[in-house]
């Protein structure tokens, strides 16, 4: 794939929720940037949850919410407007730090048996996000078109595109249980989920975010 030239790979599991975000949730609890809500082109809304047990970082967690796609210099792409991480012994990977802007949080996610797993992501002590989910299907070849092509984020007044592919074992899902703090977090209690999937033996390659646009 162009521009994949230079990349880091990612292995682990994740958990992914996908939406359709109306324009009122994107207006009023996305947290995207004020000067993008204009922008919003609908397209599919995620919750990612992500535990990478291999990385050029060594292990960490992660949590992203990307509302949809949005208009950004002459084309349309999704964007992040919330990243959590829970850094290992040596932080977040270096290709991404910079461009994701990451907030420390809390992330654990574990498995409570009869096929029901939890997360629970906290700062400070103080819990913001809790989702228990069912698996309900057996495992099955991911689609790698269900995780976003590339990212466009905003840094230091330019936007930087981070292309993805990904691979996995998929089983699909249902949200058993969600508490969300709306000071810290999207609250997703006001919007419907489409679908939810354990992501297992995750192979996630990201390149080194290229420049979209000149400085504004």
């Amino acid at each position: 794939m162009p521009g994949m030239e230079q990349q880091e790979m990612f292995m682990g599991r994740a958990f992914m929720i996908l939406y359709k975000f109306p324009r009122s949730f994107i207006h009023e609890q996305s947290f995207i940037r004020p000067a993008l809500i204009s922008c919003f082109r609908g397209g599919w809304g995620r919750v990612i949850v992500a535990e990478y047990l291999e990385t050029p970082a060594g292990k960490f967690a992660e949590l992203l919410f990307i509302p949809g796609k949005f208009h950004i210099h002459q084309g349309r792409f999704y964007s992040a407007s919330k990243v959590f991480v829970s850094p290992g012994e040596k932080g977040f990977p270096g290709n991404q730090r910079e461009v994701l802007r990451p907030e420390k949080a809390k992330i654990v996610c574990t498995s409570a048996g009869n096929k029901v797993d939890h997360i629970a992501v906290s700062r400070n002590g103080e819990e913001f996000l809790n989702i228990s989910l069912k698996i309900l299907t057996p495992g099955f070849p991911w689609p790698v078109s269900v995780f976003p092509p590339m990212l466009a984020q905003e840094y230091q007044g330019r936007y930087y595109i981070i292309r993805y592919r990904a691979r996995g074992w998929a089983q699909m899902a249902r949200i058993t249980s969600l508490s969300v703090n709306p000071d810290f977090f999207p609250d997703l209690r006001m919007a419907r989920p489409l679908l939810a999937l354990k992501i297992e033996e995750l192979k996630l390659y990201a390149a080194k975010p290229l420049v979209l646009n000149p400085k504004l």
